[in-house]
């Protein structure tokens, strides 16, 4: 299991699932992870981070999204796809933020948006790369 998502579940193993539901009924839990990248082109999320991330989501009843970094995310697109199969309450939501918006290619921000299932993917991005999707 992943050092990221092993240290998100030791903090929400102090909490009461039910208690969060029932807090924020209508909440989304935003799944992410650390991810090794060297600033290449091709990297990418692995098969065994991707599974740790679902085994953690399985955890809850509300809807989960994982955050995924919009410049990584194309690499791995066929791996996300096959998480977001496993259940309707899972979506991807693809995040890129100031120096980051430099290493995403608005051909893979397309690629996403039409090889999905519309209201399963969602944006955090500035202005300038939302034009693109």
């Amino acid at each position: 299991m992943s050092e990221r998502i092993s240290c998100i579940e030791t903090k929400l193993s102090l909490c009461d699932q039910t208690a969060i539901s029932e807090t924020f009924p209508y909440a989304t839990v935003s799944i992410g992870w650390a991810s090794a990248s060297d600033g290449s082109s091709d990297a990418t999320y692995t098969e065994e981070r991707l599974r740790d991330a679902l085994d953690f989501a399985d955890q809850f009843v509300l809807p989960v999204t994982f955050a995924a970094h919009a410049g990584m995310a194309r690499n791995a697109w066929d791996k996300f796809q096959a998480a977001l199969e496993q259940s309707r309450r899972f979506t991807v939501t693809l995040v890129a933020s100031g120096a980051d918006s430099d290493s995403v290619d608005p051909s893979d921000l397309n690629y996403i948006r039409e090889n999905s299932e519309l209201g399963k993917i969602f944006y955090q991005m500035p202005h300038e790369l939302r034009n693109f999707v």
